[in-house]
């Protein structure tokens, strides 16, 4: 899409969805992904994030673990989902030592997890929302020479 919009003219901004952050898009779109605008969770942008943010530092010790540590980025490059499976297991194993693995216990437990700082966003859980994020999650992005900005 983004190649036909560059062939077309078009001049107006390309937005993508919150599914598209991956290096994969860019190396896919090449210079058509230049100015290329989507949400993303903040691990795409971590290192633009200001010091204060309190996910600034869980992301950085993620991308160490992921890059440095496991080298899972040689097969498969950090994207806008890497944390997403991290996050999961951390609030299931948070609960497990709070309410064992009984399963309706278990599940009261993760119901009641609040303000857990993780890769994806600050989640507070209830057994209405399994989500647990909310819009602060989201950031946006612009893609710049082929690397993530974030834009404020």
């Amino acid at each position: 899409m983004a190649k036909n919009v560059k062939q077309l003219n078009i001049k107006a901004p390309l937005f993508q969805c919150h599914g598209q952050p991956d290096p994969k898009y860019v190396e896919l779109a090449g210079p058509a992904s230049s100015g290329n605008m989507m949400p993303s969770t903040k691990l795409m942008a971590w290192d633009q994030l200001s010091d204060d943010d309190p996910q600034k530092k869980v992301i950085k010790e993620f991308v160490h673990l992921y890059n440095d540590v496991y080298a899972y980025n040689k097969e498969f490059p950090i994207n806008a989902h890497s944390g997403y499976a991290w996050d999961a297991i951390y609030i299931v194993a948070n609960a497990m030592k709070k309410a064992g693995t009984e399963p309706e216990k278990l599940r009261g437990a993760i119901e009641q997890t609040k303000d857990y700082v993780g890769i994806s966003g600050i989640y507070s859980l209830t057994p209405e929302d399994h989500n647990g994020l909310d819009t602060n999650s989201m950031i946006m992005v612009r893609i710049e020479d082929g690397k993530w900005k974030l834009e404020k």
